[in-house]
């Protein structure tokens, strides 16, 4: 059995559950804390069990379960399998580098996965799309509906904007994350000119942000700005994407199922210091396309 307790948005769980499930053996169960998004969004095989709390609840689970019982067995006592994030070589320590560290206890058919993110292309065996993640029949009819309603017939695009907290955080050494105006115009001009009738989509956190510096460049586009999981589950269903550097709109575009192009941020949040951040995000895909990011 394998254990998690996590925290994280739903471009972060779906990392989580992909590593999760690259780890266990044939037929192990995965108990989860803290993937509650995916299980709303996503048909879950069997064996996969997603324990819903709320706040406190996965407070306690973190500071009395976690912290006093699970941790020391694997950790310190070394009873049960101990697997955490190997932490990347720049930064402050504190962020991940995607990969694994697995280290066998006493009782090896229990391991505690004990947080992290798990950003890298080496857990996913295919993708565009990830056969392993089945959107939900009610939640693909919205997303069937608003793609209909975008495209009038014609081919869609979405182009997806994160600013919002990225403005503010840092990761990697890195602050600012935020992409500027000139990578999305560019990632735009790359899906017309293999699609010129496409209809665009602006995905945001930032509407206001979109419609003064994109929106004009793009005359008869739509801005989309409704729930977490009805945005993800319509670019999933574009024909075409450019994201930001989130995992909330690279999970989206590896399970999309007609994609014929994908424009991704070379370097992704390491876009100001041109190496790869976090390490193993990039994917090798003939419909995916890294362009370098310029200034704003």
């Amino acid at each position: 059995m394998l254990i998690f307790i996590g925290e994280g948005r739903l471009g972060n769980q779906v990392f989580q559950l992909r590593y999760l499930r690259s780890a266990r053996a044939p037929g192990e169960t995965i108990v989860a804390v803290g993937l509650e998004s995916t299980a709303d969004i996503f048909e879950l095989e069997p064996g996969i069990r997603i324990i819903r709390l709320g706040k406190w609840g996965k407070r306690i689970v973190r500071h009395l379960l976690l912290a006093l019982v699970l941790r020391p067995l694997a950790a310190n006592l070394r009873l049960i399998n101990y697997a955490t994030e190997v932490p990347a070589s720049c930064g402050d320590g504190t962020d991940g580098s995607g990969l694994a560290n697995v280290r066998t206890g006493l009782f090896a058919r229990l391991t505690l996965v004990d947080g992290g993110y798990y950003q890298a292309a080496r857990h996913w065996p295919a993708v565009l799309p990830a056969d392993d993640f089945r959107i939900r029949p009610a939640r693909q009819a919205v997303a069937d509906a608003l793609y209909r309603q975008v495209g009038s017939g014609q081919p869609c695009a979405f182009v997806h904007v994160r600013r919002g907290d990225y403005t503010q955080w840092s990761a990697y050494g890195q602050s600012d994350l935020a992409l500027p105006a000139t990578y999305y115009l560019a990632g735009i001009r790359e899906i017309l000119a293999l699609a010129p009738e496409a209809r665009i989509a602006f995905v945001t956190d930032d509407p206001a942000w979109v419609r003064e510096h994109l929106a004009p460049a793009c005359p008869g586009s739509t801005v989309v700005a409704g729930t977490e999981a009805d945005d993800f589950c319509f670019m999933r269903a574009c024909d075409a994407g450019v994201i930001s550097n989130s995992t909330f709109s690279l999970a989206a575009a590896l399970l999309m199922y007609r994609a014929e192009i994908i424009v991704g941020p070379r370097h992704w949040l390491g876009f100001r210091s041109a190496e790869w951040l976090p390490p193993g995000i990039e994917f090798s895909n003939a419909r995916i396309r890294y362009i370098a990011v310029g200034s704003s």
